[in-house]
Formats: C-alpha cells, structure tokens, sequence
C-alpha cells in the first residue's frame, strides 16, 4: 500500500520534477558562458567586484557594505574628499554627494559568494550555479506552496508558467539578490501554510518561528519582499479570519513585523559606524525622496500608477494598458467556472492577497517599478492564477461543460478563454525569442579580449588603470563593472589629461600600499604630456588601437622608505 501511494505520487510530481531537470541542464550549461551574464548584468558584475574586496580585505573592514568597484588596495582612497569624483557607490539621494560603498541596500545576498570567493573560489561559473541553485530552490517551494493550496496539477502549470518566463530564466542565475530573494519568499509561502493547516488557531508555531528567521534572513539581504511577506501573513490570517477558522492574532501580526525592523535597524548601524549620524539621515531621507517619486509623470497617481503596473509587462510581456484588464477577466472567469466543476481549486482570496502584496513595494518606491527584475513579485498571484484557469479551462474542455452554459456562462467564457489564450501566447512568443538568442546578455567579444590584454600588462597583483579620453562626456564617468571584471584591475576613467596628472598625482603620494599604474589613452600626445609632466617612465605599446604605458610600483610614499 505504501509503495502504491510512493508511485502515485511520484506520478503526480513527475512532469514537474522533468521541468526542472530541463531547467537545470539548460541553466546550468548556459552559466559556463564566459561572455554571457543574467539580465542584471551591470549588478552581478558588481556582486564580483564587490565580494573581492570582502574576501581579501575582511568582511568587517568593508563593514558588510557593498563596494562596487574594481579591486585595489588604492580603492580605499576613492572615499576621501579628494577623490570622490571617483567614487560609484551612494549616488542617488544626492544629499551627501558620491562615497564609496553602497548604503541604499542590505548587503546579505553578498554573503554566500563572498565565502566562496573567500575559499579560493575565482570562476564566475561557480557564482552563477550558486544563484541558479537559489532560484531553482525557489521554484520547487513555489510547486510545494502551491500544492499545499491546490493540487499538483495547478501547482505544474503555475510553475510552468512562472519557469520557462524570461522573468525567471534572465535572472536565474543573476549574482545580485534575486535568486535568494526568490527561495527565502516562496519558502516563508510554504511554511506559513504547513503552520495554517497543521496547527489550526494556535496564535505561534515551530513553523511561525521558522518562518520568522527565514523572514529576518530576506530583510538583510533584500528589500523586494519584506513588504510581500508581511502582507501576505496579515492577508493570509484575514482570509481564514473572514472564513471563520481562526482569530487573527495581533500578537503574531508583530511578532513578524520585528523580523524586517529588527534587520533595518542593523543596517542603519552599518550606515551610522560608515557614515555617522548627520550624513546617515541624509543619505536616507534623499533615498527616500528619489525612490519614491523619481519617475516620469505629470501627477502623483499617474507616476505611482505606472510604476505599480510597470513590473507586470517584465513578467507577462503583456502591455501595460492591457495588464490589468486581462487579470481581471482572468480572476473573474476563474471566480464564475470554478463552482461548476468539483476540484480543489486554490482560494481566491488567496490569489487576491499574491496581488495586493506583490503591488505595495512598486507603488511606495515608485522608481523600482521601473527595475526589470521586479515583476517577479507578481509572480506567485499571476502564475496561480494562470496555471488554476488553465486547469481549469481543460477539464471545462473534457468534460465538455461548455454544451450546457447558459447566456452568462457564454458571454464570461468569451472574454476569459481569449484573454487566458492571450496571456500564455504573450509569454510563449517571448520565451522563445530568448532562446534563440543563447547565452543571452553578452559582452562584446572584441571588447572582452582587450580588456584581458589590458589588465595583464601588469603581473603584479595590484594595478590600477587610468583610462584618459578626451570623447567622454563627463569629466569622470563610471567604468562599466564588466570592464573591471575583465581586466580584474580598478578602472580610473578621466576626460582630459589635466585632471589625470592632479588625481594620479595625488594618489601616488597619498597611497601607503605600490601598485603600478596601467596609463591608456588613444592619442599617443596625450601620453607624452603625461608622462612627461609626471616624470613617469615605462615601456609604451600598443593594444588594438589604444596607447598603454605601464608604469611599475607608482607611489612615492613607499619608494622613498
């Protein structure tokens, strides 16, 4: 008898368990890509460059802050007045001016590939396979949290949908927080549902308490869920309140809000023992002003509006006008047909709460509604209720219900089965798009040999690179963190040779630590001036059409000991 229950359920799980081993392969092949990122490319590079500077110079010397610059023992001096021009860290907010490290996100997600790197570990592969484990995780507590509400069937197809979307294969193996993001929520999903359904009315449980760590582990690590999960847990005991099977607890209602405070407050002593006090309330309170309202838009509604609807066009590829419209029919479609047909189908107010919870974090920080990645707080609500309307829709179909529909029925099913074909047809054709353009999100492969050239110039393991041209639009724009990833030096970039000859100067006398200097521009005068002015001396070359002169152990502080 038992063996017979093994093999059914192994039965009713194996599309999905085949799904995943699809994914997996797939995924775990594309990670192996040298040129080929996820879609936060610019953020995954930054994971790299960042952990580096944790694994080498110690996780509490960096102050568990993110650092998203290129490795250098140099790099410490981009944080004095002098040199912040430099600086890519605090940007937006404006209200203290540029710093180097980050303070606008908790840094936790860092911290897995941090200890890796810090046992040796260098190939991006192992990072990316890290990520893809996280999200290939999460996706098997989406199957199981939608089990636990429904059955196998609609937990497939709601996995299906959510899995082979290019919102779940773009990021899947993305080195900033999205892959962690995803398992820690979908796991609280599950758990708050084990705890509803095995301890009844019991206010607090081992699985609340579970859920509770997990909770605090997500809120230093990500910000995308903190208010998903709370409102989920709130929503979810509202919905059993109004049904009737339990009290909602005001004591469990705060016993979860103290998981995402209590690691906010950490990472305000991070930003304080940075920052101190003064520059602290700054730096927060201009945060909150440019992710709250920087957005296009003639009125408040209309930009907290768009924002809030933004994320479902990255997740269903459906336009924004269309979005919401389309979800409707497909909620009330589901609502109407799913009494004709006797299943367990998952409760609508359930899927009602996934909408509300997945809304509040774009439509309150307005500006991430903009971010591709966060349509993926959409997923659990739109996913459910696509894969229950397609189930749905096909037992409809065999049972051949539709014979007996009444004018009604008739005119329901003519909006949702168009809308239901609609939404699956808009992420299919997007989904094979991608495919086809495999490993996805390359970096030039021109570009990606020069800069290797360029950063072994030097064998020693700390060197800078001053890149000087004259074609920039700013005076010190940002490297792209790729470019540093490549050439694994501290990239330098400056307008004119002016400001080259008083920054590198200055470094050079400032700095207590040698490291040589990798001098790159593309007028072979320029490189006469400089080197002239600075009395620098080296072996000059050339790489592809670029004039490079690498100067051994600049700094004057040490030579002259």
């Amino acid at each position: 008898m038992l063996k017979k229950g093994i093999k059914t359920g192994m039965r009713a799980h194996l599309p999905f368990i085949i799904f995943c081993i699809l994914l997996s392969v797939y995924l775990g092949t594309k990670a192996f890509s040298e040129r080929g990122w996820s879609g936060w490319t610019e953020f995954s590079a930054q994971t790299l460059l960042s952990t580096e500077h944790w694994a080498k110079e110690g996780f509490i010397k960096n102050k568990f802050l993110f650092i998203p610059t290129g490795y250098s023992k140099v790099t410490q001096y981009l944080d004095e007045p002098e040199m912040r021009h430099h600086a890519r860290g605090i940007v937006s907010g404006g209200l203290i001016g540029k710093r180097l490290y980050y303070t606008h996100y908790p840094g936790g997600y860092l911290i897995p590939h941090a200890l890796l790197m810090k046992s040796g570990v260098e190939a991006r592969p192992w990072f990316r396979l890290i990520s893809l484990s996280f999200s290939l995780a999460g996706l098997v507590f989406m199957y199981l949290f939608v089990s636990s509400i429904s059955t196998p069937a609609v937990a497939f197809v709601s996995s299906l949908y959510y899995g082979a979307s290019v919102m779940f294969l773009d990021f899947a193996d993305s080195l900033a927080n999205q892959p962690l993001d995803d398992l820690l929520k979908f796991v609280i999903l599950f758990l708050s549902v084990l705890a509803m359904k095995r301890y009844g009315k019991k206010p607090l449980n081992r699985f609340h308490i579970l859920a509770w760590a997990l909770y605090f582990i997500l809120s230093i690590s990500s910000y995308d869920s903190t208010f998903f999960i709370f409102l989920w847990l709130i929503g979810l005991d509202l919905a059993i309140y109004f049904s009737g099977k339990r009290e909602f607890s005001l004591r469990r209602w705060a016993f979860f809000a103290s998981a995402p405070v209590l690691a906010f407050g950490l990472q305000m002593l991070q930003n304080f023992w940075y920052l101190g006090w003064k520059d602290m309330l700054l730096d927060i309170a201009g945060t909150f002003v440019i992710r709250a309202n920087s957005v296009p838009g003639n009125s408040f509604i209309e930009k907290h509006l768009d924002s809030l609807l933004e994320p479902s066009y990255s997740l269903m590829n459906i336009p924004v006008e269309l979005t919401l419209g389309v979800i409707l029919i497909l909620l009330a479609g589901f609502i109407f047909f799913k009494k004709i047909t006797a299943y367990d189908w998952p409760n609508p107010a359930f899927i009602g709460v996934l909408l509300v919870a997945g809304s509040v974090f774009t439509l309150v920080f307005s500006f991430t509604g903009h971010f591709d990645y966060e349509g993926r707080q959409w997923a659990p609500a739109v996913s459910i209720l696509t894969g229950a309307s397609t189930v749905l829709l096909f037992m409809m179909i065999r049972g051949k219900i539709f014979k007996g529909l009444g004018g009604r029925a008739a005119l329901i099913a003519a909006f949702f089965i168009p809308a239901l074909a609609f939404t699956w047809y808009m992420q299919a054709s997007r989904t094979v798009a991608y495919l086809r353009l495999w490993p996805n999100n390359v970096f030039e492969e021109q570009a990606v040999s020069y800069l290797k050239k360029l950063g072994s110039v030097s064998k020693s393991d700390d060197a800078v690179i001053f890149n000087i041209q004259p074609d920039f639009k700013k005076l010190n724009p940002q490297p792209n963190p790729s470019e540093e990833y490549y050439s694994g030096r501290l990239i330098l970039n400056f307008k004119n040779t002016a400001d080259f000859i008083k920054d590198y100067g200055w470094i050079r006398r400032r700095s207590e630590y040698p490291f040589d200097s990798i001098i790159v521009t593309p007028e072979k005068n320029i490189m006469i001036e400089a080197a002239r002015s600075l009395s620098l001396s080296g072996e000059l070359r050339k790489i592809d059409d670029k004039y490079v002169l690498m100067v051994e152990r600049s700094i004057d502080r040490a030579s002259s000991r």
